[in-house]
């Protein structure tokens, strides 16, 4: 976060890596209910 010319490329992907994370981890507490 320093750079803010860093390639905006790796942060698109961690975002979206979390979101993932956030909905899997949604989906596994409604099977695991």
């Amino acid at each position: 976060m320093e750079s803010p010319t860093h390639d905006s490329t790796y942060d698109d992907a961690l975002s979206v890596a979390v979101r993932a994370a956030e909905s899997g981890a949604e989906i596994i507490r409604e099977h695991a209910g």
